[in-house]
């Protein structure tokens, strides 16, 4: 199950408790700072805080944007994510013509570290002592939201 797939809207898995479910509307993703700050929101990246990590939580406050988001810090707390409780996370981007619209070269580089994303994480094993692997699955679909597909 740990792949990237380009699915029609109705073939998006629906919300359940058995995994950590993420939505994001590539409308809303158009520079590389949406991505990464977006990305910290939804998976509750840890704002770092002194000698503690204070955990992002929905409604508690909205993703600090002067806290400082990078690459390498992405990458971090994407091969961590061990406040989320859960071996499975579902990503799904909606509306994906739109994401990134006028960067297609940092598209390619998203989905190609959300690839390494899902390698790491598959074979989790490897790269961590006592790793545990999860299932990490990426739904994209040019549908929005709704399940209704744009055309033009």
């Amino acid at each position: 199950m740990n792949k990237i797939n380009y699915v029609f809207p109705k073939e998006v898995p629906e919300k359940c408790s058995k995994y950590f479910f993420v939505e994001i509307d590539g409308k809303m993703i158009q520079s590389e700072n949406d991505w990464l700050y977006t990305m910290a929101e939804k998976f509750h990246f840890p704002v770092s805080s002194g000698q503690q990590n204070i955990y992002w939580f929905k409604g508690a406050f909205e993703y600090p944007r002067k806290h400082f988001m990078n690459w390498n810090r992405f990458q971090d707390w994407i091969t961590d994510l061990e406040w989320l409780n859960t071996d499975s996370i579902i990503l799904v981007i909606y509306n994906y013509k739109y994401f990134m619209e006028n960067l297609p070269e940092a598209k390619t580089y998203i989905i190609n570290d959300l690839e390494n994303t899902i390698d790491f994480w598959e074979n989790a094993e490897k790269y961590i002592v006592d790793g545990q692997r999860k299932d990490f699955s990426i739904f994209i679909t040019e549908g929005d939201l709704y399940g209704k597909v744009q055309t033009y």
